[in-house]
């Protein structure tokens, strides 16, 4: 079985669904960034290994948070856990409250909080569960530093449609944000989401698949060509 060439410097793997992974620690490794020092967090983590984008950061020494609203996935999260690493069930939406989760099947990774996504893409619900949801604010403040609420260095978000109205609603400023961002965004979606994350201070790097990254652009200053 193959192993792998010395000089690939994060190996041969990849778990993202389009490769992704393998762009996010080339990134943090442009901007001379040491991997042991950064922090993660995964919204719509779905899996600890399947098209997971931040599996490889958390082997190559990052450490941070997974969060998934599906109370089935809790399961393999036991199975595969993460060394230092910290999972949390919960729903991450727009406000603070309950939301219906529609699903298609206990697992797959497309269940959503979005009526609209489950029409746009004509999957057929099998159940829907009434399931608490916090912002994205409430969940950087509780889980990472309560008295500072500093900002993870990374942010994977893939919420099945929600993912630009969970983002307007974050008030992370200047120096106090993500270097990089990982998002979910539909095509028809992606005028609106370029603008409204560029006039927040990043740049779109690349498109992969369904997910763009976007870097911090004092971050693209210091070093991303």
């Amino acid at each position: 079985m193959y192993s792998g060439c010395a000089d690939q410097h994060y190996g041969h793997t990849t778990y993202s669904q389009h490769g992704e992974d393998l762009v996010i620690v080339n990134m943090f490794k442009l901007w001379g960034l040491d991997l042991n020092q950064i922090k993660y967090l995964d919204i719509g983590c779905h899996h600890p290994l399947h098209i997971s984008n931040t599996a490889l950061l958390h082997e190559r020494g990052a450490r941070g948070l997974c969060v998934d609203a599906n109370p089935n996935m809790k399961r393999y999260f036991e199975e595969f856990p993460r060394p230092d690493g910290r999972w949390l069930i919960m729903g991450i939406g727009p406000e603070e409250g309950e939301m219906p989760f529609y699903m298609y099947d206990p697992t797959t990774g497309r269940n959503t909080f979005s009526e609209k996504e489950t029409k746009d893409y004509g999957c057929v619900v099998t159940e829907t569960k009434m399931l608490k949801v916090i912002t994205i604010d409430q969940l950087v403040v509780n889980y990472f530093d309560p008295e500072e609420a500093m900002w993870p260095d990374f942010l994977s978000i893939d919420i099945e449609g929600l993912d630009l109205a969970v983002l307007k609603t974050a008030t992370w400023s200047p120096d106090n944000r993500p270097k990089l961002i990982c998002a979910e965004v539909r095509r028809n979606e992606t005028g609106e989401f370029v603008e409204h994350l560029m006039k927040r201070g990043y740049a779109p790097i690349i498109r992969m698949g369904e997910n763009i990254l976007f870097a911090d652009i004092n971050m693209r200053a210091g070093g991303a060509a």
